[in-house]
């Protein structure tokens, strides 16, 4: 990965519509080594996708559930698994070696949507305990969205399907998504910019198989805003996606790692620096199922 790669991820991070002419401009190359360059960062795991803000797409609640399986009855993973797949809710999932054995990410429209997935999950999935924590900020990073999660939300069809179509590839253009929905361009760049305050296009590498994905439930003791300011720039500096969540943690931090050793480097690294703050963690790694999670572009580098 060279200089131009990381001024084009640095920038597509930001906005994923950014054309290639404009980038082009600002690095002062031509376009065609700009789409040669974003071509081969696409074949190494760079996708356009969406950030989207939950709560003004109708989904009031996005809630983190951590599952301990009874270990005592017989698990069929790979049911399990396709059972997870299957929920439309969950926009994020992970088995986990920890405290607890499977870790969702939800988001639901009301609150008797959770209480069902959690009646569901007695009856589908053997588990001796639940926790769920809610998140309550999103402090830096962000999770794509999965495709089937807009069929949930309060909002209108067309919209749908754009969403739909920026989730896959946020760089497609206004002329490919109007004809599909046939709609006229200026159509659809209308209901675009009324979409723009719940949706920010962005790209990034993605985990993949070979990537070690960490989660960290945080209980810190602070003072002041400055002082927990202190905690979420050392973890964002990490590269850790990192959100504040209700229940005996305080924050939950998700990383990815290219290896265990780097991980426990890392906690080292995070004692001697915000050990102070800290009371109490929970550490799990996590073999992702469903959705993934994007690399902050300083750390693209080591894939």
């Amino acid at each position: 990965m060279d200089k131009i790669d990381k001024a084009i991820i640095n920038t597509l991070w930001k906005n994923s519509r950014t054309r290639d002419n404009e980038i082009a401009k600002r690095l002062n190359i031509t376009p065609r080594t700009i789409a040669k360059h974003i071509k081969q960062l696409g074949n190494n795991g760079l996708e356009h996708t969406i950030a989207i803000d939950f709560q003004t797409l109708g989904l009031i609640d996005t809630i983190c559930i951590k599952i301990k399986l009874d270990k005592k009855q017989h698990i069929d993973y790979r049911h399990l698994k396709d059972y997870i797949q299957s929920i439309a809710g969950i926009y994020f999932a992970a088995f986990s070696k920890g405290d607890f054995d499977i870790m969702l990410l939800v988001a639901t429209r009301r609150m008797d949507d959770y209480e069902k997935l959690i009646d569901n999950l007695r009856i589908n999935i053997p588990y001796e305990k639940t926790v769920s924590h809610f998140l309550l900020k999103n402090y830096t990073g962000f999770i794509p969205p999965s495709r089937e999660l807009f069929d949930t939300a309060s909002i209108e069809y067309k919209d749908k399907f754009i969403l739909k179509h920026l989730q896959h590839n946020s760089r497609i253009t206004f002329s490919e998504m109007a004809k599909e929905l046939g709609i006229s361009v200026p159509a659809l760049i209308s209901r675009f910019e009324k979409l723009k305050n719940i949706v920010g296009c962005r790209s990034a590498i993605m985990t993949s198989d070979n990537i070690n994905v960490f989660a960290e439930f945080i209980s810190c003791k602070y003072k002041s805003n400055e002082e927990l300011g202190k905690i979420i720039d050392f973890l964002q500096a990490h590269g850790n996606n990192v959100h504040g969540i209700s229940g005996e943690f305080d924050l939950l931090s998700l990383r990815v790692f290219r290896s265990s050793r780097e991980y426990y480097s890392f906690l080292d690294d995070m004692d001697r620096s915000i050990g102070t703050y800290i009371t109490s963690k929970e550490d799990a790694e996590l073999t992702i199922i469903k959705g993934r999670l994007p690399i902050q572009p300083r750390f693209a580098h080591f894939l």
